[in-house]
């Protein structure tokens, strides 16, 4: 299948999870914990119905593939699977339990388990329908249009995200401080996103976050303009975890790593 090929699938799983996640969005049923999942979390009822879809749809595609996925952990399907699918099938699902209207489902496809084998990137925001999809050296895009970073330096609006009790938050607080404007959305990959359209100058999560959170995000900031460090280069497992700093163009990127006495 050609990348087109890919994103077309992806856009079509997004509808259907978007379908089937809306019908019990605002329920108890919604937030039920059913078992424990690969990525470490409780797999509530609605992080289980968004990822049968996908893990249904993937299935279907008629193509060999491994999926990875934050809930169920790792499935081959095929024989000889040569591609790898990263799925964060509710992405803010604790925003979704909450009845909080900011959460996705964000997909990636790669021909490896690491990051700079991504190649096609999808991310919808679920409640508000935007759609945020990227091929490597296509540009990215919103809902048709294509995005573009700012080209300024300024350090605006700062998108973050901390753990329990503070963790990760000392390691981040001169660049908290550099920012004038903070905002914490419960959404990793919507918040790269949001880097990538121009809404957050920047991101930055020290907890450190999981990299299936990470994938599709990365991909459409880069193809936007923007600059992403996640310092790990090895294959990525439903447990995986890395630090994370996104910019939107590379003087503040070079900015925000010298505040942080960190190396390019």
């Amino acid at each position: 299948m050609k990348s087109t090929d890919w994103l077309e699938l992806f856009m079509n799983i997004g509808e259907d999870v978007s379908r089937e996640v809306m019908k019990v969005y605002g329920t108890p049923e919604a937030k039920t914990g059913i078992v424990k999942g690969a990525g470490g979390d409780i797999t509530a009822k609605i992080d289980k119905i968004a990822e049968d879809v996908i893990i249904d749809a993937v299935k279907n595609c008629g193509e060999d593939v491994l999926l990875v996925s934050e809930e169920v952990g790792e499935i081959t399907m095929g024989d000889s699977p040569e591609i790898v699918i990263f799925a964060d099938p509710l992405d803010g699902s604790n925003n979704a339990k909450l009845g909080i209207p900011l959460f996705g489902v964000s997909l990636a496809l790669a021909d490896d388990r690491t990051l700079d084998g991504v190649r096609v990137a999808y991310v919808k925001d679920i409640p508000g329908g935007d759609i945020f999809y990227a091929a490597k050296g296509r540009g990215a895009y919103c809902s048709g249009k294509k995005l573009k970073t700012k080209d300024d330096s300024n350090l605006g609006y700062l998108g973050f995200h901390i753990g329990e009790k503070g963790k990760g938050f000392d390691e981040i607080l001169g660049v908290v401080r550099d920012a004038r404007h903070i905002r914490s959305y419960g959404s990793i990959a919507l918040s790269l996103c949001y880097v990538a359209a121009g809404s957050l100058d920047a991101y930055i999560d020290f907890r450190p976050p999981r990299l299936i959170d990470i994938t599709a995000g990365k991909l459409i900031v880069e193809e936007s303009g923007g600059f992403v460090r996640v310092d790990y280069d090895q294959e990525i497992t439903p447990q995986t975890k890395a630090n994370v700093i996104a910019a939107k163009n590379a003087e503040l990127y070079g900015h925000i790593l010298g505040t942080l006495n960190m190396r390019e």
